[in-house]
């Protein structure tokens, strides 16, 4: 949902050889999609979890970009053909992205 920028910023700490497209006003999300989150999906056990994981592994909530509501989603293209995708079903919800890389985790 961010800037071309900041999703280069991102992936390049990440996966610097991924690529990724900018849509802040989330019209891909939309068309492929993706949805707005509920409140179950953010008060998820795994997802409450992994929250109190992460802060005291002393990862914090940085400030919002795009509309933080929306919940995430990979997809993997080749060209211009979808080859995986992950939506993700809570807010906790990490896939294996070295699977994803591969295109294994359908």
């Amino acid at each position: 949902m961010g800037s071309a920028e900041q999703g280069r910023e991102f992936l390049g700490r990440r996966w610097p050889e991924a690529r990724a497209i900018a849509d802040p006003d989330l019209a891909i999300y939309r068309s492929l999609g993706v949805r707005r989150g509920r409140p179950g999906d953010f008060l998820h056990p795994k997802a409450l979890l992994r929250g109190v994981r992460d802060f005291l592994g002393g990862h914090g909530v940085g400030r919002p970009i795009g509309d933080p509501i929306v919940m995430p989603a990979a997809f993997l293209l080749e060209g211009s053909r979808i080859v995986d995708e992950h939506q993700f079903s809570h807010a906790g919800d990490h896939p294996d992205w070295r699977a994803f890389a591969r295109g294994s985790m359908s």
